[in-house]
């Protein structure tokens, strides 16, 4: 948890002894939804992405908080075992060269229009994975980010309509194994792809239009040590213009993830362990291993 962390609504899910659920969390109180259902008499989905696409969340969130669950039956945060917060996004897409001081780092012109590109599910990872790197690359480099997670259906949005299609945030890291794109600028997707390339934290915060609003600090550690740094204010293009970008003359379905940029990436090697961290958020990380043949 990021150290400016304040108690928060944050959603994810949990392993259960029959499954997987859904799971609300407010500072370290944490409730099942199969559990709500059973004090509540209700029949919410288990899957977080379905509540996010039913629009159930915040109802979920005023009940538990009027019936005063979170006082009463409540569990520890650390005592779970998380997963993927949304475990089968409608997409995820990434934005490339979207801080002058990344693009700048890497002797890039800045595009009139940002870089996209598509993180395949084998690249889906969950925070506490061990990513192994690829034997094909000599320089992989890893990068902080904000995702913003889609609350609804979208397309051709105008630039103040951004906010409402989106239900929330988590921080996420984005790996690339930069030698092999230095080859060819074609390579994007090989050199983005790999197993393990995409890793979520473990609770996604809801936001209301304030937040998706608010300057934020995203930083990257490796081995504890800050790597990269900024705010989202230095941001080339800013979530409303990426938000409406991806959905120009495109239906983006509800829970799609839009990565939305880095400040800087660092290079990683095996045995790091690195970090996310984005102000508000709950970090995510990971640490490598080397390629082993066979």
């Amino acid at each position: 948890m990021s150290e400016d962390m304040k108690p928060v609504w944050a959603w994810g899910m949990a392993r259960t002894a029959s499954g997987w659920s859904a799971v609300l969390r407010r500072g370290d109180n944490a409730l099942w939804v199969h559990e709500i259902n059973e004090w509540a008499g209700a029949d919410f989905p288990r899957d977080l992405g379905d509540l996010i696409r039913g629009g159930w969340t915040r109802e979920i969130e005023e009940l538990a908080e009027r019936r005063g669950w979170f006082r009463e039956r409540a569990h520890r945060p650390d005592t779970l075992t998380m997963g993927l917060p949304i475990p089968t996004p409608e997409r995820v897409v990434g934005i490339g060269l979207n801080f002058r001081a990344h693009a700048a780092d890497l002797k890039a012109v800045v595009p009139e229009e940002p870089a996209t590109f598509l993180k395949p599910r084998n690249t889906w990872a969950p925070s506490g994975a061990r990513v192994m790197l690829p034997h094909a690359s000599a320089r992989v480099t890893a990068e902080a980010e904000i995702a913003l997670i889609f609350g609804r259906d979208a397309y051709n949005l105008t630039s103040r309509e951004s906010a409402d299609a989106i239900w929330g945030a988590m921080a996420v890291l984005d790996l690339t194994a930069e030698d092999v794109l230095q080859k060819n600028p074609r390579f994007l997707t090989r050199a983005k792809g790999y197993d393990g390339f995409f890793v979520m934290a473990p609770w996604a915060v809801p936001w209301e239009e304030a937040d998706y609003r608010r300057v934020r600090r995203i930083e990257m550690r490796v081995d504890g040590d800050t790597r990269t740094q900024d705010t989202t204010d230095h941001m080339i293009y800013d979530f409303d213009r990426v938000v409406a970008l991806v959905a120009e003359d495109v239906h983006v379905g509800a829970t799609a993830v839009l990565s939305t940029g880095t400040p800087g990436a660092a290079a990683i090697q095996p045995g790091n362990r690195i970090a996310a961290r984005a102000e508000g958020l709950y970090d995510a990380f990971f640490e490598t291993v080397g390629f082993q043949k066979g």
